[in-house]
């Protein structure tokens, strides 16, 4: 017997009234750039091995928002994205499941947002009518952005922000066509893209850091896996 890994999980998921569900189960998937699943970790070691469960990758996504699309139209069956992605689409109809969360935030595994050294702004209220380099749109950092403005009293789209892909976030700094740029910081996870391109960017200096996500948003988990 075949069946859907989203009819798996949600009828074998602990509970008073538990059973386990045995079946072949495909569970399509889409890839990100510099990052491991917590399903795709669990293949390689051998987890899945005698379940019956095929980890299927159908191809990969640029941003998270892009895997809730691609779940969302039944072209995978598993996604993941910043909380604040999963929330909105959830909000917007999406029969989505939040499963458990993918990532956090913390002093050792944050966003900081850099300005140049010689740039007037100073503080999240100095970003008001400024331009703001994220690697994603609607997801983590666009959030970011925007709650940290209403925080302050102002208007959440008082900024501009602009998708860029990460290896492009400290080019387009230094060139002068944005006036800051979130860079990611994983204290712990050496060899990740984000923190290579991050201390790069900190060794050439001339630039400084304005405030973080965990400044606006505290110490939480920053996205979920989805069904």
């Amino acid at each position: 017997m075949s069946i859907t890994f989203r009819a798996l999980a949600l009828t074998s998921a602990p509970g008073p009234c538990w059973h386990p569900v045995f079946a072949d189960v495909t569970i399509r998937h889409l890839t990100s750039h510099g990052g491991i699943s917590a399903h795709e970790g669990a293949d390689e070691l051998g987890y899945f091995d005698g379940t019956g469960i095929t980890l299927e990758k159908v191809g990969h996504a640029q941003g998270s928002p892009a895997s809730l699309v691609a779940l969302a139209a039944g072209s995978v069956d598993i996604g993941s994205a910043a909380t604040a992605a999963v929330l909105n689409s959830i909000a917007a109809g999406n029969d989505f499941v939040a499963a458990y969360p993918s990532n956090g935030i913390n002093d050792e595994v944050r966003w900081i947002f850099y300005v140049l050294e010689d740039s007037p702004i100073r503080s999240i209220e100095d970003i008001v009518g400024k331009t703001v380099a994220v690697k994603t749109l609607g997801a983590d950092l666009d959030y970011t952005v925007r709650e940290g403005l209403q925080q302050k009293g102002l208007r959440k789209g008082a900024a501009k922000l602009i998708a860029l892909p990460g290896p492009q976030l400290e080019q387009v700094l230094r060139s002068g066509q944005v006036d800051v740029s979130a860079f990611g910081y994983w204290l712990l996870a050496i060899g990740y893209w984000q923190t290579i391109f991050t201390g790069a960017a900190l060794t050439k200096g001339g630039s400084r850091p304005v405030f973080d996500d965990t400044d606006v948003l505290g110490d939480i988990a920053g996205g979920f896996v989805v069904l």
